[in-house]
C-alpha cells in the first residue's frame, strides 16, 4: 500500500482532490470511507483483492444512489481512493476480474472456483483472492455482492445470506463477523433509501408551494 497517513491528512487530501460540495445526505458515507480506508491502508496485513474491490463498488453505488450531478460520482470515488493511498485504477481492475470470474455462475460454482484459486499457485490469484488476507467489512460486503449476482440471485435474501456465510467460511473468514457486517449494511442501506425518498417528497412539496405562491 502507500505511505501511512492520519485520517486528518487523508481528509485534507480529499478536499483538495474533490473541490465540490458533498450533499449532506452523502457526507457520512464519505467520512466513513475515508476513515476506514485510511486505517486499512495503515494495516500491514491488508492487500487489495477482488472481494474488497467488489465490496467497495457496491457500498459506494448503493449509498450514492441519486447523487447529483451523476458525473461527479466517479470523481468522488477516485478522490476518496487517492486521499487514502489506494489506487482507483487497481481497485477497478480487480473488481472487473472478480466479476468476470463469477458472472453467470451458480453460487456452488463460484465457491468451487474461489476456493480452488486460493489453493492454487495461479500467478494472478493475488489480484482476486489473497489467502489469509486481513478481513475487512468491505470484503464482507463483497462476499454478499457475489451471492447476489450469481444465477440464483432472484432467490430469497435469507438464502443469499446463508450462501454468503458459507462462502465466507470457505474463504477462512468468521461467519459471525460477516453476518454482523452484512446485516448492518442492509439496515443502513434501508435508512439511506428512506432518507432519499423523504428528500424527494420535500423537494416536490417545496416546488408545489412555490408554484402556488407564484400564482397569487
Amino acid at each position: 500500500m502507500g505511505e501511512r497517513k492520519t485520517v486528518s491528512e487523508s481528509k485534507t487530501i480529499f478536499n483538495r482532490e474533490f473541490p465540490f460540495v458533498v450533499p449532506a445526505v452523502y457526507r457520512r458515507l464519505v467520512d466513513e470511507l475515508i476513515v476506514e480506508l485510511t486505517l486499512l491502508n495503515n494495516h500491514e496485513g491488508f492487500e487489495v483483492d477482488g472481494l474488497f474491490g467488489l465490496g467497495l463498488k457496491n457500498i459506494f453505488e448503493d449509498f450514492t444512489n441519486g447523487y447529483k450531478p451523476e458525473a461527479h460520482k466517479s470523481i468522488l470515488l477516485s478522490a476518496i481512493c487517492k486521499s487514502t493511498s489506494f489506487s482507483y485504477e487497481k481497485i477497478t481492475e480487480t473488481t472487473n476480474k472478480m466479476i468476470e470470474l463469477t458472472t453467470e455462475k451458480t453460487i456452488n460454482k463460484i465457491k468451487q472456483d474461489l476456493t480452488s484459486l486460493m489453493d492454487s499457485n495461479a500467478g494472478d490469484k493475488n489480484d482476486l483472492i489473497i489467502k489469509g488476507n486481513h478481513y475487512s467489512r468491505i470484503a464482507g460486503i463483497g462476499i454478499y455482492a457475489l451471492t447476489n449476482q450469481g444465477k440464483e440471485s432472484e432467490k430469497d435474501d435469507n438464502d443469499n445470506l446463508s450462501d454468503s456465510l458459507d462462502l465466507a467460511e470457505k474463504l477462512g473468514y468468521s461467519k459471525e463477523k460477516v453476518q454482523r457486517d452484512i446485516n448492518l449494511y442492509k439496515a443502513n442501506k434501508d435508512k439511506v433509501v428512506k432518507a432519499l425518498e423523504l428528500i424527494e417528497i420535500n423537494i416536490k412539496d417545496e416546488k408545489r408551494r412555490m408554484e402556488r405562491q407564484s400564482k397569487t
